[in-house]
């Protein structure tokens, strides 16, 4: 007996077909790797993520509503490196890395030479001896305090920006890396009163 996937309407290729839901007739079956395209594309497996412990998937069929049965599982490792491969998601989290480590690196550096800009300054004022020229170093100092104050707060506010948009990538790349293996309709399952 020929079955037809009623994602790609192949009838030729009888390997893996499941039936995952209540539908009947020419779309009851449906290759494994069709739905699981078709689940990826439509709801970029953020749903399935949150739902990856229980059988329970949250996803209904569109046409019968049934509830979808399986579990979210890892890819075998050479499919996550293949993956990983052609993800742009994991060079521009790879190149957003050293960014974020510069960027720190930067802050402690500025942070640490306006601290000590400070401390020199504030010990030259003290040693100076005129009301007027105590007010002119102060001010300077003022001067260099907020001008070196501008590339820290730009570097501030960049960084959780970077930091963030770095785990929305990450977390892109870990749910390409995760397969929903969908369990077949058993309609006998639960009707056991007989």
């Amino acid at each position: 007996m020929s079955f037809e996937c009623r994602i790609c309407l192949n009838s030729q290729n009888q390997e893996n077909i499941i039936s995952p839901c209540k539908c009947m007739g020419s779309i009851k079956y449906v290759h494994e790797a069709c739905l699981q395209k078709w689940l990826k594309e439509k709801y970029k497996f953020r749903s399935l993520l949150a739902r990856s412990r229980a059988e329970n998937t949250g996803l209904a069929c569109e046409l019968c509503k049934y509830e979808l049965k399986g579990s979210v599982k890892f890819m075998p490792f050479l499919q996550i490196l293949k993956t990983i491969r052609r993800s742009q998601s994991f060079y521009c989290a790879a190149i957003n890395i050293p960014v974020i480590l510069y960027i720190i690196y930067r802050l402690k550096f500025l942070f640490t030479k306006l601290i000590k800009t400070i401390r020199k300054k504030k010990v030259i004022i003290q040693l100076q001896e005129t009301l007027s020229r105590k007010i002119f170093m102060y001010l300077k100092l003022q001067l260099t305090i907020w001008i070196r104050l501008v590339p820290i707060s730009v570097l501030s506010m960049s960084l959780p920006i970077i930091i963030f948009t770095t785990c929305v990538l990450i977390k892109s790349i870990i749910a390409e890396c995760k397969i929903y293996e969908i369990k077949n309709y058993e309609p006998n399952k639960g009707n056991n009163n007989k």
